[in-house]
């Protein structure tokens, strides 16, 4: 063994990325007790509806009224200094990663619609109000809601939270557009997410783009690493709008000189085209159930996948499962939504930190034992993790 030797440790730490090599041994060892410390604080999710003079619909009773909304939101919490999600070399390490695109720019252009349709109730309240064909005298208020999320970037926290706490409103919210990340439109590419939520969707953005002309790029997809699927998983039909990674993602050089404001522009008034037209419209937008075609969750870097969908916010011992993947390696070994994962292979889970450093170690192919709390009985089952590709 290696002479003890803390300056050689360090740089062997200070060298190793985790990002593309989760694994690498030291010619070291030593004795370590740690204990650790679970921390829990408080934090608030900023949501405010546009308000409605509804005494100023004249000859319209308010029992003849049916309230719905429509979310549009994006979150407004980042990393601070550094994070555990941060992408910062050496040389930036401590820096505060003031997030201009991830997620100021998405808040920003939420803002900026919230002042807009405030506004426009305050002039044209008539304007949400929108006649029920198939129910003569009767009539849907169609109200836009801005929420600004916190503690997205810890799991969907606040999203998620919001979702739980407020089943009455979600079960009134005809759909939910979601702004991530919208700050840095290059070569007129805008990608619309979540397409499959509904079959609505695609038919009023193909139109609206007849206006705004983005070289679009659409996905179906709806199982998406950002509040959008908190909503979907809610049983609401979701867009996501996304001007895509850039070298900048969650490094302190996300500043402000790097944001197109005129593609934001755009973007919002492409945006407040597509709501205008679901304020305006007596279509239902049908929600629908899409089967995730592609692995979400985990660490960057690892190689194997395992296809489960991690509720973040949960406060269990273990990792609470709230769906997998079609044809994942999760289904296959018969996880289901509501499992708490409690040990894999061979080795106990009490939160996501464990259960994605056990992640780390796996192979694919290799059959590992995983242990499930299903109601009140811990089920033993085999998985095979899966390449990721």
């Amino acid at each position: 063994m290696a002479e003890f030797d803390l300056a050689a440790i360090r740089k062997g730490f200070d060298e190793l990325n985790i990002h593309s090599t989760p694994n690498k041994s030291f010619d070291f060892k030593f004795n370590i007790k740690a204990e650790l410390n679970k921390i829990k604080n408080n934090d608030n999710n900023i949501i405010a509806q546009v308000n409605i003079d509804e005494t100023k619909f004249k000859n319209i009773k308010a029992t003849d009224i049916t309230k719905k909304y429509i979310f549009l939101g994006g979150h407004y919490d980042h990393l601070g200094k550094e994070g555990r999600s941060s992408l910062a070399t050496d040389a930036e390490r401590n820096q505060i990663h003031n997030g201009a695109d991830d997620n100021a720019s998405g808040t920003a252009l939420v803002l900026e619609l919230a002042e807009y349709y405030g506004n426009l109730a305050k002039d044209k309240p008539e304007t949400f109000l929108v006649a029920n064909p198939a129910e003569n005298g009767k009539y849907t208020l169609n109200i836009p809601v801005f929420a600004f999320w916190s503690a997205e970037e810890l799991g969907l926290i606040g999203s998620t939270k919001f979702i739980e706490d407020n089943k009455e409103v979600v079960n009134n919210t005809i759909a939910y557009l979601n702004f991530d990340m919208v700050g840095m439109l290059k070569d007129n590419n805008l990608s619309v997410q979540g397409l499959g939520s509904s079959d609505y969707w695609k038919k009023v953005v193909e139109k609206k783009n007849v206006i705004a002309g983005f070289n679009l790029q659409m996905s179906d997809d709806p199982y998406l690493p950002t509040d959008a699927m908190a909503f979907y998983q809610g049983g609401v039909p979701v867009m996501a709008i996304f001007t895509g990674l850039h070298e900048h993602y969650h490094k302190p050089t996300d500043d402000v000189e790097n944001l197109n404001y005129e593609g934001m522009e755009s973007i919002a008034k492409f945006s407040s085209n597509i709501l205008m037209e679901m304020i305006k419209s007596s279509d239902k937008i049908e929600y629908k159930k899409v089967e995730m075609t592609s692995p979400t969750g985990g660490s960057r870097g690892f190689g194997v996948s395992l296809g489960t969908i991690p509720d973040y916010a949960a406060d269990v011992k273990g990792v609470k499962i709230t769906g997998t993947r079609a044809g994942s390696a999760a289904e296959q070994a018969g996880i289901k939504n509501g499992d708490i994962l409690i040990r894999l292979a061979g080795r106990e889970i009490l939160n996501i930190n464990d259960f994605t450093n056990i992640l780390s170690d796996l192979k694919a192919g290799e059959k590992y034992e995983a242990v499930v709390t299903r109601g009140s009985e811990n089920i033993t089952l085999s998985i095979i993790p899966q390449a990721r590709k």
